[in-house]
């Protein structure tokens, strides 16, 4: 416990340890003195746990707050839940349910400290070995197939969480997404609101998305949304055949691009000449780039019709074009 407690201690400050105190709920915030000096605070709090009898489990839910205050410290890989028979989200929504049966899961391969906290109605976790800080933090988003585990612990523990994920929602397996960041919000936004069968059972409300079964709420999805967004998409899907035509495009690893335009910001930076010259670079690359940008289309992810410069490549045999004002 006392390990624990120095780690989560060294990498904030006295006064964020305050408000971590505080929601933590373990130890009375008047017995505290917070204008002490780091060094002297932190052996104080150790004696006060040691007095209320703080357990490592209870210590592995203040690094969890801290984890959920400070997200931004992690980067965050997107994983996605495999089903038998096309099922799609996994549709426990009670926490403690939830944090039981991982508990149970991975206690059958190994012995684990599992701490869990609902956190924007998504479930957050911490798992390790016990008694040690070297954790992994997943967050689950229910009545999804999505979760998201941050970049620390080792490979095997992390391998162990997710498979114990997947078999405790019933999943047949899971698969990593190439989708990171150090924003869990934006990333749910990204996951969330591009499957399109996931979106319906989510609504975005104060700048994060929250599953409709948990919101008590008689809102009803409007259908003229929905129809709108159907008729957008089919409106691209056609835009989108007449560029690139109705079969998969021919394999090309790399596509570079070179522009040179005239600058013409100088309404914002007029102190510029007005023959200034822009020089860029974009550059593609992957197993087959053409169909890559295909693809991007047809999920509105970038602007239809493409400009004619992406749309043309297979025609022009060449996977490196300069572009020039006319």
């Amino acid at each position: 416990m006392e390990d624990l407690l120095r780690y989560v201690m060294k990498k904030t400050s006295v006064t964020v340890l305050e408000h971590l105190i505080l929601d933590w709920g373990k130890i009375p915030l008047k017995t505290l003195d917070f204008t002490l000096q780091k060094s002297i605070f932190m052996e104080k709090l150790i004696s006060l746990c040691d007095e209320y009898r703080i357990s490592y489990s209870d210590t592995a839910k203040l690094d969890l707050l801290h984890t959920m205050k400070f997200p931004e410290k992690y980067t965050w890989i997107a994983h996605k839940l495999v089903f038998r028979h096309r099922r799609t989200a996994a549709s426990i929504t009670d926490l403690k349910h939830f944090q039981n049966l991982i508990s149970e899961t991975l206690n059958k391969t190994t012995i684990c400290d599992v701490a869990a906290r609902k956190h924007k109605y998504s479930f957050w976790c911490r798992v390790s070995k016990p008694e040690s800080h070297n954790a992994v933090y997943i967050i689950h988003y229910p009545e999804s197939c999505y979760f998201l585990m941050a970049k620390t612990g080792t490979a095997l523990i992390k391998s162990i969480v997710c498979t114990s994920l997947a078999e405790c929602l019933n999943a047949e397996s899971f698969t990593m997404l190439p989708l990171d960041g150090k924003c869990p919000d934006s990333l749910a936004e990204i996951l969330l609101h591009r499957d399109e069968n996931a979106s319906h059972l989510y609504k975005y409300d104060q700048g994060y998305y929250l599953p409709r079964k948990m919101v008590k709420t008689s809102e009803k999805i409007n259908k003229n949304v929905w129809t709108e967004n159907k008729e957008h998409k089919k409106k691209n899907e056609r835009a989108n055949t007449e560029a690139f035509g109705p079969f998969v495009q021919p394999v090309m690893e790399h596509l570079t691009v070179d522009i040179h335009t005239k600058f013409r910001g100088r309404k914002v930076l007029p102190e510029l000449a007005k023959d200034t010259v822009v020089h860029g670079r974009l550059e593609f690359s992957g197993t087959n780039v053409l169909q890559g940008l295909n693809n991007l289309a047809k999920e509105s992810l970038a602007i239809v019709p493409m400009p004619f410069y992406l749309t043309s490549v297979p025609s022009l045999g060449k996977n490196y074009m300069k572009i020039y004002d006319k």
